[in-house]
């Protein structure tokens, strides 16, 4: 049996429904589902790494408001997140620089020889020297003060992924 709409020539009923409102000269690239699915990009999959829990708790509530940017995990200090990291392989790793045990530096190390694709941000209330140039030489992708605008670590997130 041949369904094929004589005005818009599918034999798609959605499609036809579409053509129809669309017009019958209107020519169908492609559905309103795969439109949608082909520009919607993949979301920033970030794991937070600090030894406070309301400093992950309010991390994760902002990022979780923010177009594109997922939070798929967190960690209370260096070798957790090292593991999370492993586990999740994330896009971005929001890391402390001083936790107990593994510290920021040691855990940067760790994914940096592990071959860890993630980038990481370190997200630390120290700003000398002593602590940054460890830190870049570990491998950190940027450096931001908690003190820092909530607009501005979404920037700096995107900007570490792209």
């Amino acid at each position: 049996m041949n369904n094929i709409d004589k005005k818009t020539g599918s034999n798609n009923p959605s499609r036809r429904s579409l053509l129809k409102v669309a017009g019958a000269g209107a020519v169908a690239l492609a559905s309103p589902v795969f439109i949608r699915s082909a520009f919607a990009a993949a979301p920033i999959r970030v794991l937070l790494v600090d030894d406070h829990a309301v400093v992950r708790e309010g991390l994760r509530t902002f990022l979780e408001l923010q177009d594109g940017i997922e939070v798929v995990g967190e960690a209370a200090d260096g070798e957790a997140g090292v593991r999370e990291a492993r586990r999740l392989e994330p896009d971005v790793v929001l890391m402390d620089l001083v936790m107990p045990g593994l510290d920021g530096v040691g855990a940067m190390r760790a994914l940096r020889a592990a071959g860890a694709a993630g980038r990481v941000i370190v997200l630390t209330s120290y700003h000398d020297d002593e602590r940054l140039l460890p830190a870049v030489q570990a491998g950190a992708a940027g450096y931001l003060l908690k003190s820092v605008e909530p607009s501005e670590l979404a920037r700096a997130i995107r900007a570490a992924h792209a």
